[in-house]
């Protein structure tokens, strides 16, 4: 198979917040680990007639999923505390992701919380984001 049509791997791949203070302009997290699922789900709704034997469905609304981001714990980066900050205030700050494959997806997220994962031993300090993406993801190729 060339290496054209092969899916590349997550490695490369970059999430931003928009800046608060600058609309438009878009601030890398060099720490993200995890960033969660993107994109949003159709529900069904059925319409089976009474006369029938069989359920029949229509598409319904999508659903946005929950979001639960990991990231390094970086307090000398002044993009990580600054995001934290949005954080701790539980707004709704737009997202952006590009993945290597060049596909780039930008949507907004409600964010609800963090916590600190569990220390290991010689393990890095690992921070988890709680949120909801809310409305569509807007996709493009880059």
């Amino acid at each position: 198979m060339p290496g054209s049509i092969v899916a590349t791997i997550g490695a490369g791949t970059v999430l931003s917040y928009e800046d608060p203070l600058n609309a438009g302009t878009y601030v890398a997290l060099p720490n993200a680990l995890e960033i969660g699922e993107v994109g949003e789900q159709g529900e069904f709704s059925e319409t089976t007639p009474i006369s029938s034997v069989t359920r029949e469905y229509i598409a319904g609304m999508d659903t946005p999923p929950d979001k639960q981001m990991v990231f390094n714990d970086l307090p000398g980066n002044a993009a990580w505390v600054a995001y934290l900050a949005e954080v701790d205030a539980r707004n709704t700050v737009s997202h952006r992701v590009l993945y290597t494959n060049n596909h780039q997806a930008t949507y907004d997220v409600v964010l609800a919380g963090r916590t600190n994962a569990s220390p290991e031993g010689s393990t890095q300090i690992k921070t988890n984001i709680f949120g909801k993406q809310s409305g569509a993801a807007v996709w493009a190729v880059i």
